[in-house]
């Protein structure tokens, strides 16, 4: 059970921080369309939708966190080449998801290959 969600808009990144009752070890799903993101966690419940303005930041217009079907969905209306780390906080108890701009140039694309290895 989803138990609390703070949003932290940036001015280069977007941080989302999810705080569960329980730890949650399952697999994320990311699925990526023209005009949003939507990040899927299966096996997690939440009671209330929660949406943020997030004001353009490269192109995001808000995010929406919302019950789906035995999960819940972070889904991210705007914003094109967007790069989403997430990483365990509290053993399990906390998730940050972190919502940066793929670089578009070749020495930060090179350099962000380089992250993903």
């Amino acid at each position: 059970m989803l138990r609390n969600v703070e949003f932290y808009p940036r001015e280069e990144r977007v941080d989302i921080m999810l705080a569960f009752v329980e730890p949650y070890n399952e697999e994320i799903q990311t699925d990526s369309q023209k005009g949003y993101t939507t990040i899927t966690f299966p096996n997690a419940h939440m009671e209330q939708t929660r949406e943020q303005n997030i004001g353009g930041t490269f192109g995001i217009e808000a995010i929406q966190v919302a019950p789906l079907d035995g999960a819940f969905v972070v889904i991210i209306l705007g914003g094109d080449s967007l790069r989403i780390q997430t990483t365990k906080l509290i053993e399990g108890y906390g998730l940050r998801l972190r919502i940066t701009q793929k670089p578009s140039d070749p020495l930060g694309k090179l350099k962000d290959t380089l992250n993903d290895l």
